[in-house]
């Protein structure tokens, strides 16, 4: 592959605002710009295109735009390429150069000349690179030459996240290998009996169930013989299936399953259930964890009540939903990550993380008709008793059971650098009452003249913390063209503020600025005129003195610095808190952190500990939930 001439396009783009330069890619893509004038200002392609392209091609796609210069002020301007069909051909070069990078991803139809303010600029759009493609590396050694792309722009990978993507790579499932040694003393026998129960229940007339122990695992792949080494074994997802903790644990280091149950129960204790699979009470393979995790999570599942007769609905699909999204957590697993299989449930929301990224993008995985599933013996196993998907089809059904109840789309997003998948099931509606009561209390008058959209994306940012284009594209029909502009608007009007760029932009709602009245607070009005921005319970109690310099200072001393020592950010929290009701949101606006994990890290565990009141006690996930210093742990005056 490399540059032909005559098959490159040039598209003309009249004289464009530096929002129409982004509009260029567009929000619904990653995208950086890189000036490539080159010592003689005819063009060079810049050694950090190949960074962003292997940061790209190993995440989520996106679009480099060559020829276009960031200034300081994150303006951006058309410098152009000097001698087009020199440099064209030059990128091609060493696209196709193996000693500069692994591999050229990239289609003739993924190169165009775009001409910006008369001057041509190379738009290079980089598609998100297949599981046998990665990873995408920079020279010749993919232990040191391979990024990914989060919000804050590129970094290098560490060589066990490279070693992982070779694996998977390498195998279509990671967990057939059978392993030497490890039989059926190491299997959980009451569990690999409820599984044949539940087996016998699913598939009565097989001719597997009268099978011993032994060859019945070894018919469902739970046991197994590599003819190669000559050795025989439980298969890993055997062990993975009905195995004891300790075997687990020897063959997967970091194995650990964490179920939490009202994480964010306010002020007297952080859970009010927890099941982990190593407290030694019961066996912690991942069927155990199953029985034992699936009834706690459909139970209390807010579904219109439904009769058979005179017999309750109890499996509805949305019960079939819920263990759907469990078993995916499952099968999906990298357990030779370190992070831990986490699976929470909140009043009004369900949450399933699992180590390792997505095989598929993002996309496709909610599109479905693809499955290309990590653990597919393990897939088997579940499917054998009537669990779990093995066509693509279980995300979709999920997504689709949640739109029949209205309530707020599935969210499902990767953490590139934490190597993490999650889907987060809210079980309220797009536009709750409570959330437009609280959002017509802080902006009256025009928060009613938004439109539907406009609302929708105010409501998320106040219930999920945040809204970005990509999670309100999922929620809406709206145009994304339609979505940038919606979101551009209320950035404008004061009703959200933003941070990153384009695919990486996420909003928020402002913080209520309690440290100057005659400040920022007054200017989130775009006229400066309208106070109804600042909810009365949130409204200084104090004039502008002593006590509002301390938060000055309290909120400065840990939002100018990106690491702070937890007693640290705890006594500014404390300080911002003092006297009056702050959001989640609101605090990690003062701060400069997101509030997600400024919940887990320090709003959770100050409630817990007493530090910290909750504005809706009896609602722990009131959307307009705030926090309070409680008087008797005040930080004194004074106190830096």
């Amino acid at each position: 592959m490399g540059y032909a001439p005559g098959e490159t396009t040039v598209e003309k783009i009249p004289a464009p605002s530096i929002v129409d330069i982004e509009a260029l890619s567009g929000e619904d893509v990653d995208f950086e710009v890189k000036k490539a004038a080159g010592s003689d200002g005819r063009g060079q392609v810049p050694a950090s295109f190949f960074e962003s392209y292997s940061a790209m091609a190993n995440t989520d796609g996106g679009t480099v735009l060559l020829g276009i210069e960031e200034r300081p002020d994150r303006t951006f301007h058309a410098t152009g390429i000097g001698d087009t069909p020199r440099f064209l051909k030059s990128l091609w070069s060493l696209l196709n150069d193996r000693t500069r990078v692994s591999a050229c991803i990239v289609r003739n139809e993924d190169v165009s000349v775009i001409q910006v303010e008369g001057r041509d600029v190379v738009r290079v759009s980089v598609p998100r690179a297949t599981r046998n493609e990665r990873p995408v590396f920079v020279g010749q050694n993919p232990l040191t030459g391979t990024f990914k792309r989060n919000y804050e722009g590129d970094f290098r990978c560490t060589p066990e996240a490279v070693r992982r993507m070779m694996a998977d790579a390498q195998e279509d499932t990671r967990d057939g290998d059978v392993l030497e040694k490890y039989l059926l003393e190491d299997i959980e026998i009451e569990e690999l009996r409820a599984y044949r129960q539940h087996f016998r229940g699913e598939k009565p007339d097989s001719d597997l169930a009268g099978l011993a122990d032994l060859e019945f695992l070894s018919r469902i792949g739970a046991y197994g013989r590599d003819r190669n080494r000559g050795v025989e074994g439980l298969t890993k997802a055997g062990l993975l299936m009905f195995g004891k903790v300790g075997p687990i644990s020897e063959v997967f280091p970091f194995y650990f399953l964490d179920y939490v149950e009202n994480l964010d129960l306010g002020g007297r204790e952080r859970w009010t259930d927890r099941v982990v699979s190593n407290d030694g009470t019961h066996a912690g393979c991942l069927y155990a964890f199953y029985r034992r995790v699936a009834p706690k999570l459909s139970r209390d599942i807010k579904v219109p009540f439904g009769l058979r007769g005179d017999t309750r609905i109890e499996n509805t699909p949305t019960h079939e939903a819920v263990r759907e999204a469990l078993v995916n957590t499952f099968i999906h697993a990298d357990y030779s990550g370190r992070i831990s299989v986490l699976i929470e449930k909140r009043r009004d929301l369900l949450r399933f993380r699992n180590p390792g990224t997505m095989r598929v993008s993002l996309d496709d995985a909610v599109r479905g008709g693809h499955s290309d599933c990590r653990n597919r013996k393990l897939q088997q196993l579940f499917r054998l008793v009537g669990l779990g998907d093995s066509i693509g089809s279980g995300l979709p059904r999920i997504f689709r059971t949640w739109g029949e109840q209205s309530w707020r789309t599935p969210l499902l997003a990767e953490d590139a650098e934490k190597e993490t998948t999650v889907l987060e099931l809210w079980m309220v509606s797009l536009l709750p009452p409570e959330a437009l009561e609280e959002l017509d209390r802080r902006f009256g008058n025009r928060f009613r003249e938004l439109s539907d959209t406009q609302r929708l994306a105010l409501a998320t940012a106040l219930i999920e913390g945040q809204v970005t284009h990509p999670r309100l594209r999922s929620m809406t029909t709206t145009h994304p063209a339609d979505l940038t502009k919606d979101l551009g608007t209320l950035v404008r009007e004061g009703f959200l503020v933003s941070s990153g760029a384009t695919r990486a932009t996420v909003y928020s709602l402002p913080p209520v600025d309690l440290l100057s009245l005659s400040g920022t607070a007054r200017s989130l009005s775009p006229k400066n005129e309208n106070l109804s921005l600042i909810p009365e319970s949130l409204s200084p109690t104090k004039g502008v003195g002593d006590a509002e310099a301390e938060r000055h200072r309290a909120a400065e001393s840990v939002r100018s610095t990106r690491r702070v020592a937890p007693p640290v950010m705890e006594q500014a929290i404390l300080t911002l808190c003092q006297d009056r009701f702050l959001t989640a949101t609101e605090i990690a606006a003062l701060v400069g952190r997101g509030p997600r994990p400024l919940r887990a890290r320090y709003l959770y565990p100050l409630v817990k500990r007493g530090h910290l009141a909750l504005r809706f006690p009896d609602r722990p996930s009131h959307p307009a939930q705030g926090y309070e210093t409680v008087a008797s742990v005040a930080p004194p005056s004074g106190t830096k």
